[in-house]
């Protein structure tokens, strides 16, 4: 017969008798849960260490850590039984610390301040927000590319900004030789494996033929990227013969 343990009489409404393996059970989930509260602190503790230590400072970093006890329903039984839920209070812990850098924000169009968490391996900062990849720096080479992002995103916000002033004077310039055509600016996206977008200017004429141009970051110097004729498309091939036989040999 198994031996059976009384417990507190407050506790009895939660989850009443248990077994001794079962009070067992739930002192190892709680001990579990306590190991690992106390493990996140650490590795918290451990990055802003690390960055002390190498210079950064609260414009470079930031954390935010919270210990707390939360209520939670628990299986105490063995694998081979029914399982039996109790509820109970576990140790927790949530927040880490991370790393403040500038970004150039497209949405916005504004230079904002961002957070990225990292990890630390070996002495050295895994943060691929910062670095492109997710190679481990030495903390004095983060600590660099924080110092570079705002350089970074200020140029750029100008160079956006510049590619936004020539979008407007292409569209306008396009309207006035053409104030029959419907000109519009929007986006283009190149395909394979070096995925970029660029701005473009698009004349179209009532006929249905339209020019589409890539838009750099000077004044008349748009690149075609694509020629359409309406006329042309709806051609018969006798058509086409004709046309090209009346072409003049250059």
């Amino acid at each position: 017969m198994e031996n059976v343990v009384e417990i507190d009489p407050n506790q009895l409404a939660l989850f009443d008798l248990l077994t001794t393996e079962q009070e067992a059970e739930l002192a190892r989930i709680k001990a579990s849960a306590k190991h690992d509260t106390e493990l996140h602190v650490k590795r918290v503790e451990n990055k802003i260490d690390l960055l002390v230590k190498h210079g950064f400072t609260n414009r470079h970093y930031d954390y935010n850590l919270e210990c707390s006890k939360i209520t939670r329903k628990v299986n105490v039984a063995n694998w081979r039984d029914e399982p039996k839920m109790v509820e109970t209070e576990l140790d927790s812990a949530t927040g880490d610390c991370y790393l403040i850098y500038s970004r150039y924000d497209k949405s916005k169009n504004e230079i904002v301040t961002a957070k990225t968490y990292f990890d630390i391996r070996s002495g050295k900062i895994e943060c691929s927000s910062l670095t492109n990849n997710w190679r481990q720096y030495k903390p004095e080479s983060i600590l660099a590319k924080i110092e570079e992002s705002y350089e970074i995103a200020k140029n750029q916000y100008d160079r956006a900004n510049q590619i936004k002033s020539v979008v407007e004077y292409t569209v306008n310039k396009y309207k006035k030789l053409y104030p029959e055509a419907e000109v519009t600016a929007g986006k283009g996206y190149t395909s394979g494996r070096n995925y970029t977008e660029y701005d473009k200017v698009t004349i179209k004429f009532k006929s249905g033929s339209y020019v589409s141009f890539q838009i750099g970051s000077e004044k008349d110097r748009e690149y075609v990227l694509e020629k359409y004729d309406a006329t042309f498309k709806r051609m018969t091939i006798n058509e086409v013969l004709q046309y090209f036989n009346t072409q003049e040999a250059r």
